[in-house]
């Protein structure tokens, strides 16, 4: 089962898993501008179609990661390089292990078999600052004002009952460097921080996208949520994405795409009071919960090797506004 939009051709193939995701997506139209064809996979051909149309140069096909190895498998033989960018993260959860652990790691090796057995020589993870750290449970004696955490560090400290989510993205993570140390595969792994900035589909889905959309819809006057997060603009995510196809000398790293620092989510509503058109007297003017520690990263790699520098949070913050206020407005 396959749809095409407008402008495919006779161009380089990139296969993209979760091309209907708020990366995904981005991604594919960055793809597209780079001179790629892209062969995206979505879960639901019938509820994604309609709002992928439009990017050029974008062929779907409609698989699971979790049962359609066979799938991917054949679809993956139209392609130079695999992306996978799939990865659900629920807000909602109650078994750490079926809700996290199982689709992170069962469905990384999903992708990575399947590109294996179809001949692909190099594939692009999608990892997570959350495999590198847990800001929240640092090693002992580890001094968060001084340390900076780079491509050397693995978080050794989460598990199923302490941040469960960033225990399955260390084990996914993983997992796929050892499938492809032992299967002669070429992996590239891309670990971004809390991804923010202007989606290219309309459609809100997602812990970010919902985020804004609370805040432009005025649902967090009373506070929002204390947090502290390494974050990065979803345009220079997807820009690492491309390099690292295009770039022979980042096959088989490993690179961090963050702020400097992380970022306390009150940030976010100074940003965004600063963009025209919001009401800022129905922002939040305070954070509800225990702050977390705000810990340091190091994007030099990834700067160095892929070209790509981390924009500032006021950019993100206000091309994501002005994109979401203009887009129609959609059920998260």
């Amino acid at each position: 089962l396959a749809l095409l939009s407008a402008g495919a051709d006779d161009r380089e193939v990139v296969c993209v898993t979760g091309v209907s995701g708020y990366l995904g997506s981005v991604i594919a139209q960055q793809l597209g501008e780079a001179g790629y064809a892209v062969h995206g996979s979505v879960r639901s051909m019938r509820s994604w179609a309609p709002h992928l149309l439009y990017i050029p140069h974008l062929e779907l096909f409609q698989a699971d990661l979790l049962e359609s190895e066979e799938v991917f498998a054949r679809e993956f033989q139209r392609c130079s390089t695999v992306m996978h960018t799939a990865s659900p993260f629920w807000k909602n959860w109650t078994d750490p292990v079926k809700d996290f652990v199982e689709p992170a790691v069962n469905g990384t090796l999903t992708v990575l078999r399947a590109a294996h057995r179809a001949g692909v020589a190099h594939v692009v993870l999608t990892s997570s600052t959350a495999a590198v750290c847990d800001p929240g449970h640092l090693r002992e004696g580890l001094d968060p004002a001084t340390y900076v955490f780079s491509e050397e560090d693995f978080n050794m400290e989460s598990d199923l009952t302490r941040g469960p989510y960033r225990y399955s993205k260390r084990l996914a993570e993983q997992a796929a460097w050892d499938f492809a140390r032992e299967n002669g595969l070429t992996l590239t792994v891309i670990n971004p921080g809390f991804i923010l900035g202007p989606p290219v589909l309309s459609r809100i889905q997602g812990v970010s996208l919902g985020l804004m959309q609370q805040l432009l819809a005025r649902e967090l006057k009373e506070g929002i949520q204390a947090g502290c997060s390494g974050t990065v603009d979803v345009r220079d995510v997807a820009a690492a994405h491309v390099r690292a196809v295009q770039r022979p000398e980042a096959r088989g790293k490993r690179y961090i795409l963050s702020s400097s620092v992380g970022i306390p989510t009150i940030e976010y509503v100074e940003a965004l009071a600063e963009v025209p058109g919001v009401d800022v007297s129905l922002l939040p003017k305070q954070m509800i919960g225990k702050q977390e520690v705000c810990v340091k990263y190091s994007a030099a790699a990834a700067e160095r090797s892929l070209g790509v520098t981390v924009r500032p949070l006021q950019d993100t913050i206000r091309d994501m506004a002005l994109r979401m206020i203009d887009a129609p407005r959609a059920e998260l």
